[in-house]
């Protein structure tokens, strides 16, 4: 059973594709704060500590992978759990050594998405 209005912050620079998601979680009863860049990620992150983060890794200035080290070097984000979202395979090896927990490829199946946040919380 998910955990009732989970905390989920949605890191992606696509406009389209966090909107879709905020939509797919919020029916999902889960609240969700909105990042469309790296930069105010980090922003956010300063302040906030979620119980999850659906990270792009792909982004232009403060990718993905900066945001990760970030997470994980930060005491209080250090154990949050960070699924990436991300159509670039190639980024992902570099995210395992940084700590991250499960990776999702674009195009996401919404089942897939929702069974996996629903695991790691």
């Amino acid at each position: 059973m998910c955990r009732l209005s989970a905390q989920i912050l949605i890191i992606d620079d696509e406009i389209e594709v966090v909107n879709l998601l905020a939509n797919v979680l919020g029916r999902g009863h889960y609240q969700t704060t909105q990042a469309l860049s790296g930069a105010q990620a980090l922003d956010i992150l300063q302040h906030q500590t979620p119980d999850l983060i659906l990270l792009d890794l792909a982004m232009p200035g403060v990718d993905g992978l900066d945001v990760l080290r970030f997470i994980r070097q930060s005491p209080h984000l250090c154990k949050v759990k960070v699924i990436a979202i991300t159509a670039r395979p190639q980024m992902v090896k570099e995210a395992q050594q940084h700590g991250l927990d499960e990776v999702l490829y674009k195009p996401l199946r919404i089942a897939t998405l929702l069974n996996t946040i629903e695991a790691m919380l």
